[in-house]
């Protein structure tokens, strides 16, 4: 299987940002956290996933 731990670090990065909740909303429907290689970025993702934030 392919993997790129600095896209996956790129994508996590980008979510917790300054509008992070507008990329999120971009790329929720596409991306779950078994598409990710590194179990510590999938972690992090299903974190970030479940953090409110006001839409």
């Amino acid at each position: 299987m392919p993997n790129a731990p600095e896209a996956e670090q790129a994508i996590n990065g980008s979510l917790l940002g300054f509008g992070g909740d507008k990329v999120f909303d971009a790329i929720s429907s596409d991306l779950s956290t078994d598409m990710f290689f590194d179990i510590r970025n999938a972690i992090l993702y299903e974190a970030i996933q479940s953090l409110p934030y006001k839409q």
